[in-house]
């Protein structure tokens, strides 16, 4: 079976790797390929190339890049996906999210060469940033009765994606989560802190952007607070964005500085580290799709502290596998605090944490529900 992914992320020319982004994209491809597919992934690129990737011996996946014109901004279109598809004598094709006029573009043409679409979904509410919030509805209004007429599934990233989804209209949604790859994130030998500077005291740590999204300044305040009674914490931050210089300068002022460390970035390779010894990982976002560092720290033996986002939700069983919190900052201090300070109960946490990702989020079990969508979807379409 030959499976087309069609992904339309905006990247700039020096991310055109596998390695920066369609990483879900390629990690499902890989995966699917181990199962016995050929797949290919189109995407968009500063010019028009192909690229292979090497999964295993005699097997890969084709990364073709093609050039793109955005009628409206952030709404790119791939102009040159149509002759891709004819020629590729594709079984499926699978394109990302609804809300795109990529998307109904590919179906388009996947209608005309008749080949069944499925549509992989992750937004779970409308953007209210201007002019999206104005622009979404109508785009439902206009286009969405053509989306919902001419695809077989929508596959949602997680359960608040797909009440979304059943909210629109459609009625044909499956829930199939994003996975890790567990040859990558895996608990690694507890490398001594002094790596870091760190001679004694609990370490946890955040990796992502650092953005308002992201609530990063509310960890900042959690950790004033939790300094009180562990006056040798430390936090490690890896990433960087707009809210950096507002970050320095809240360390500033509750004078924690000796309490934190920030790293702009670090190797994908070298993350697994970074999560096996560390005590625990804090996300404590406004808004996620998923969250996939809370894939990768569960599968390094880490547990998360996370707010009440729709990936969070879905995976973390609140004081078995990880903590859910809400936004308060002496709240959350409180649940770390008891939970660093109780190391039985940390381990118990490490633990199912791991198993959680072994039995529902390795990219191999993923690929095998895939796999039976796809048979699913090709007999429903004869």
């Amino acid at each position: 079976m030959k499976i087309a992914i069609v992904s339309p992320a905006i990247v700039s020319p020096e991310y055109e790797s596998e390695k920066y982004y369609c990483s879900q994209q390629v990690s499902l491809a890989k995966a699917l390929v181990k199962e016995g597919f050929k797949v290919d992934i189109f995407t968009i690129g500063s010019e028009e190339r192909s690229k292979k990737v090497e999964v295993s011996k005699n097997k890969l996946i084709n990364i073709f890049y093609l050039k793109s014109i955005s009628l409206i901004p952030k709404q790119p279109v791939m102009y040159q996906l149509e002759r891709y598809l004819k020629k590729g004598k594709y079984d499926i094709i699978q394109v990302s999210d609804d809300c795109a006029l990529n998307t109904v573009y590919t179906i388009h043409l996947a209608k005309k060469i008749r080949v069944p679409v499925l549509i992989f979904q992750g937004p779970y509410k409308y953007s209210n940033k201007f002019p999206w919030k104005l622009l979404w509805p109508l785009y439902d209004t206009l286009l969405h009765t053509y989306i919902k007429k001419n695809i077989y599934k929508i596959v949602s990233k997680t359960e608040a994606t797909k009440k979304f989804m059943i909210k629109k209209g459609y009625k044909n949604v499956e829930t199939i989560p994003i996975g890790v790859d567990t040859k990558l994130f895996y608990p690694r030998k507890k490398l001594t802190k002094k790596r870091l500077g760190i001679n004694k005291g609990p370490l946890i740590l955040y990796v992502g952007v650092l953005e308002d999204r992201k609530n990063i300044l509310l960890l900042i305040d959690v950790l004033s607070i939790l300094v009180k009674d562990m006056p040798n914490i430390k936090l490690v931050v890896i990433g960087k964005g707009k809210l950096k210089k507002i970050l320095i300068n809240k360390i500033t002022k509750y004078n924690i500085g000796n309490n934190i460390i920030l790293i702009d970035s670090v190797l994908n390779e070298e993350l697994p580290f970074f999560y096996s010894f560390s005590d625990l990982f804090i996300i404590l976002s406004k808004y996620e799709i998923f969250g996939i560092v809370l894939l990768e720290s569960m599968a390094c033996g880490t547990p998360v502290v996370s707010t009440p986002t729709a990936g969070a939700l879905d995976v973390i069983k609140h004081n078995y596998n990880g903590l859910i919190v809400n936004y308060n900052k002496n709240d959350i201090a409180n649940s770390v605090l008891d939970l660093l300070t109780n190391e039985k109960r940390l381990y118990k946490i490490n633990n199912f944490a791991l198993k959680t990702i072994k039995m529902s989020y390795d990219w191999g079990v993923i690929a095998k529900r895939y796999k039976k969508l796809y048979e699913e979807c090709l007999k429903n379409s004869l």
